[in-house]
């Protein structure tokens, strides 16, 4: 049996404001995303020098996947037509953006405390690690759990 793949409208909001809160946050991400982009060349070699992996290789993967992660989530945040697979894909990538920088944040402050960099909006804007930016991350973690407990699908349990 063959299920057709249809676009659906988002969900109705739990909330009147979390719309704009999304919109705020996919801002965010946006700014994130476009600093990281334009500065790619330098933004590989900011996190290989993170040593989270031991190959270079392995440090291509995980900016490629990083920015990757953060172009997907958008959908959700926008409130696009989507399917609801990739609804729910794209919901949970944007948990994972607040979830992988708070993981940059204390890898630079704990293991590599000699960065002057944390990497939030690629090389263009210095940010050196520290608590406010676990904090940020923290922040970014929480904003996006409120946004998937306004706007996101509901469980449905079928008996």
């Amino acid at each position: 049996m063959k299920y057709p793949i249809v676009a659906t409208e988002a969900p109705a909001l739990r909330h009147r404001f979390i719309d704009k809160i999304a919109l705020v946050y996919a801002g965010f991400i946006v700014m994130m995303l476009l600093t990281q982009l334009f500065t790619f060349e330098s933004w590989l070699e900011l996190v290989v020098a993170m040593d989270i992996t031991t190959s270079l290789g392995g440090g291509y993967l995980i900016a490629g996947l990083v920015v990757g992660i953060e172009l997907l989530a958008l959908p959700f945040l926008l409130r696009m037509y989507l399917s609801p697979a990739f609804r729910w894909l794209s919901m949970i990538f944007g948990w994972l953006v607040g979830a992988l920088w708070l993981f940059f944040s204390q890898w630079t402050m704990t293991v590599t405390p000699e960065f002057e960099n944390v990497g939030f909006f690629g090389t263009i804007v210095e940010i050196s690690p520290g608590w406010w930016a676990i904090v940020l991350s923290f922040v970014m973690l929480a904003v996006s759990s409120v946004i998937i407990w306004g706007m996101g699908p509901e469980l449905r349990r079928r008996l």
